[in-house]
């Protein structure tokens, strides 16, 4: 890719052009090496060579221990990886001069990446073509248009003056079939936040606004990631028991539900339903 680069300094690159924020577990779970002292070499190469940056956290947790360094492409990293991929800059992902550290919200975007990475690994394992993946954290607009500002690119405008920003909307190719889903990913489990969010996103579908948005000719359908596979059960008899969603028929059609780390091991399969019963994304 670069000449004055290794296999695996390139191969860094193009992650980060693809997800933005990494930690070393995000570069390895992609399949960058197996080494965390030999990543460390080459990260320090690259910042070195003003190519990625990083954001560093002095707070511990009583699990983890020290939270993970993100890493990020720099602006001229990002025009490196552009130029010799031969793409427009506007498609790598990198934060701009504007963007600042996000402390509060550091598991949430950590766990937000996870499924990305685990989403574009399932659809390179099955010749899937990736159309495109939002995230929340990706912004569009500008501080100087007073109008709008910088909103999240993920930013669904309702009717009734609301929005929602799901956590990402992402779309793919399978089988000359196009897919669109906006996913939510919850660290916690608070089951009645959660409903008011949904409730949320079940009146964007049924308005066809994430379809509009994206340009998707069918309806769109929801994933619901929780953190922990025991918050799935609460959230589904929670979300059954609304009236609000009772409302909206064949709801059952448009929410589906695993854990994080079940979509680590096979994105697609073993969603859970409203109904109970076990779907596959590439049967749906």
């Amino acid at each position: 890719m670069i000449d004055y680069l290794t296999p695996q300094q390139a191969n860094i690159l193009i992650a980060l052009s693809k997800f933005k924020y990494m930690t070393n577990k995000h570069i390895i779970m992609y399949g960058i090496g197996n080494s965390i002292p030999h990543l460390s070499v080459n990260y320090k190469l690259l910042r070195d060579k003003k190519l990625i940056s990083r954001y560093r956290f002095s707070e511990h947790t009583t699990v983890t221990g020290r939270l993970e360094d993100i890493h990020f492409l720099t602006e001229k990293g990002a025009k490196i990886v552009a130029e010799n991929l031969d793409i427009p800059l506007s498609s790598i992902k990198y934060p701009n001069r504007s963007t600042t550290e996000f402390k509060n919200d550091y598991s949430h975007r950590i766990a937000t990446v996870s499924v990305m990475i685990s989403f574009v690994m399932w659809c390179d394992s099955k010749g899937y073509e990736v159309d495109f993946f939002d995230t929340y954290y990706d912004k569009v607009g500008s501080q100087r248009k007073s109008e709008t500002g910088v909103q999240s690119k993920t930013r669904l405008d309702l009717p009734n003056d609301t929005s929602i920003s799901p956590d990402a909307c992402i779309r793919y190719t399978a089988n000359g079939q196009r897919f669109l889903f906006c996913i939510e990913v919850y660290n916690g489990k608070d089951t009645k936040r959660i409903n008011e969010q949904l409730r949320k996103l079940i009146y964007a579908t049924f308005e066809g606004i994430p379809s509009k948005k994206y340009d998707h000719e069918k309806a769109n359908r929801n994933l619901i990631i929780m953190e922990h596979e025991s918050y799935i059960k609460p959230t589904i008899e929670r979300i059954k028991n609304d009236p609000y969603l009772a409302q909206f028929e064949g709801v059952e059609r448009f929410f589906y539900f695993k854990s994080i780390e079940a979509t680590k091991n096979d994105f697609g399969a073993l969603w859970n339903d409203l109904e109970g019963k076990n779907r596959d994304l590439s049967l749906l």
